[in-house]
């Protein structure tokens, strides 16, 4: 998958100075855009010419590269697992520690550029229906619809690893000063159960520009109208079967939804139903890594799904449609 790789190292390269969450693009001028465009174009031009001779297309390769990640990520755990009952680690098991680690980490920029190859191809197919659009308190949930999927392009400060883009868990119905980024170190415990980083950043006047398909069903709504869709009861029934079916769908395949991945394991996090009895909608359903584990003994990474932006996203990725198709069905 060499070429992948090196497209995603070249388009990454060209978008230095934005951030891309999800199926869009954060903060990025008209100048950058033009780059990132430019540089798609070209590259995927050179890729059509080498696909014959790679694995499969992108989401094929993408499924393999997680079946290793998944197994790398299950040998660390059980040197984890061994590390808390002896209380250390062998010579030959740290030596192993370190190779699954830096195999990890590679396996995970590999899924990246794989992503950025993906996101590359989408801009390239559909140039004309890309704009840049500036997000307002009406159209709030452009914003909370990427809460937690993949980010590239933003670093924590204090510590480099990986922010996430993340609300304010009090707020309902979240409003723009409710997102903010969180460093993915709060995931990662220490020995003394303490997180190894906490540093947040609200979002800076930039974020709230977008460059996206203007054309996709959640562009053509305001926020209000889809909050009335969501939480209308006799829309419901069908939301929770679209959702089961995508939790079924989870439960049975290798992988998850590959726009939300865990910062810290790279895996594609699975959809879970906390109270099947429930009868708050918004309270029912979450998005969790792989690695978790009870009494807090694995990954603690999950994003609830607690407002209709988030519902609709994950319809929206888990059917490979919009959630308006599923709404009025």
């Amino acid at each position: 998958m060499s070429f992948w790789h090196a497209l995603g190292q070249t388009l990454r390269g060209a978008a230095e100075g934005f951030i891309r969450t999800g199926k869009q693009i954060m903060g990025a001028s008209a100048q950058v855009i033009r780059k990132v465009v430019e540089t798609a174009r070209d590259s995927l031009d050179e890729v059509v010419r080498r696909i014959q001779r790679a694995r499969g297309d992108a989401n094929s390769e993408k499924e393999v590269v997680e079946r290793q990640l998944q197994e790398v990520n299950a040998r660390i755990a059980r040197l984890r697992k061994n590390h808390q009952q002896n209380g250390a680690l062998t010579g030959r098991e740290q030596e192993e520690w370190k190779r699954l680690k830096a195999r990890r980490d590679q396996l995970i920029d590999d899924l990246q550029n794989l992503d950025t190859a993906e996101f590359a191809q989408d801009v390239v197919d559909e140039a004309s229906e890309y704009k840049t659009r500036e997000v307002t308190e009406a159209d709030a949930h452009l914003i909370d619809m990427v809460t937690g999927q993949s980010t590239y392009g933003k670093r924590c400060r204090a510590c480099s690893r990986a922010m996430v883009l993340q609300w304010e868990r009090r707020a309902a119905a979240p409003s723009l000063r409710d997102f903010f980024w969180g460093c993915s170190g709060w995931y990662v415990k220490l020995a003394n159960g303490r997180s190894a980083c906490t540093h947040t950043e609200r979002l800076a006047d930039a974020d709230f520009r977008i460059f996206a398909n203007v054309k996709r069903p959640e562009f053509q709504v305001t926020a209000t109208e889809l909050s009335r869709r969501v939480l209308d009861p006799g829309r419901q029934k069908r939301l929770r079967e679209a959702l089961d079916g995508i939790r079924e769908q989870n439960r049975t395949s290798s992988v998850g939804i590959s726009q939300y991945r865990c910062p810290v394991h790279g895996e594609s996090l699975r959809l879970r139903r906390k109270n099947a009895t429930a009868d708050e909608l918004l309270d029912e359903y979450f998005l969790g890594c792989p690695q978790w584990l009870p009494e807090r003994l694995g990954c603690n990474f999950l994003i609830k799904l607690k407002s209709p932006g988030r519902i609709s996203a994950v319809i929206s990725e888990g059917y490979g449609q919009d959630a308006m198709k599923v709404l009025d069905a």
